[in-house]
């Protein structure tokens, strides 16, 4: 009798286990995806919220066709989109994935602008003073479909003498984030600065993670910058992501 017991209940056990684990499975969420009409809310909200770039982008959104659209949306929501920000950070300028039976041609921009700071000193104050300011940043933007959707900037500051860089001054990090499938935020930088060598150096970095269903997909990236005057500067980008190469090294631009 204990023998027949013990093997009915193992049988009970068995059977509870398979279909709680089917109810587990099916109540499993599957990754959000905006539809087309939801990512356009999305962007108009963020409009209202201050981001007037994002009027751009709804523009660069609403020009695609449905099923650009579609892949669009099917594309940021998944985690090949941090393997794509994790390319562009590597230098490569395009890419390709696939996604719901697609190909997905990545469109990677970097971009960069720098702008010397202009000195209020009168004409003899000026000549008195050997040291300029300066400043420079870097960005790096992602587009899909001619879509953007993430950049991040490191826009820095410091003295120089025409020649090597003498005194830091101010790192400001920067971004912005159309992607609701993911969050981005600054995570540090070494503000406000240091002097190596004759060159003024600073760090920035950003972490990315998934929001909803996706699961936990993150990644930290960086910009480095280093110059001793406005056109003589270096940058290099970092990322975390496994199997993804920064820069090859500093890269004059």
């Amino acid at each position: 009798m204990l023998r027949k017991f013990s093997k009915s209940a193992l049988a009970l056990i068995l059977v509870t286990t398979i279909f709680a684990s089917m109810a587990s499975a099916k109540d499993t969420p599957e990754p959000e995806v905006y539809t087309p009409e939801q990512y356009t809310e999305y962007l108009i909200q963020l409009i209202n919220d201050g981001d007037t770039g994002a009027t751009q982008t709804l523009e660069q959104f609403n020009s695609l066709p449905t099923t650009k659209q579609k892949a669009f949306l099917s594309f940021i929501f998944s985690e090949e989109y941090v393997n794509a920000m994790s390319e562009m950070l590597s230098g490569n300028e395009t890419s390709s994935y696939k996604s719901s039976n697609q190909e997905i041609p990545i469109e990677i921009e970097s971009s960069s602008t720098d702008q010397v700071q202009a000195n209020q000193l009168s004409a003899g104050a000026f000549a008195a003073r050997a040291n300029q300011a300066a400043s420079v940043s870097r960005s790096e933007k992602l587009s899909i479909f001619g879509v953007d959707t993430s950049t991040i900037t490191l826009t820095v500051s410091w003295e120089h003498n025409g020649n090597a860089a003498v005194k830091p001054l101010q790192v400001i990090q920067g971004h912005l984030n159309r992607n609701p499938g993911f969050t981005l935020s600054e995570t540090s930088n070494n503000s406000p600065g240091y002097i190596s060598e004759g060159y003024f150096n600073a760090t920035g970095t950003w972490t990315m993670r998934a929001t909803a269903s996706l699961g936990f997909v993150s990644d930290t990236l960086g910009i480095n910058i280093k110059a001793s005057t406005p056109s003589n500067k270096y940058y290099y980008t970092t990322s975390t992501k496994k199997n993804m190469n920064a820069t090859n090294g500093w890269v004059k631009y």
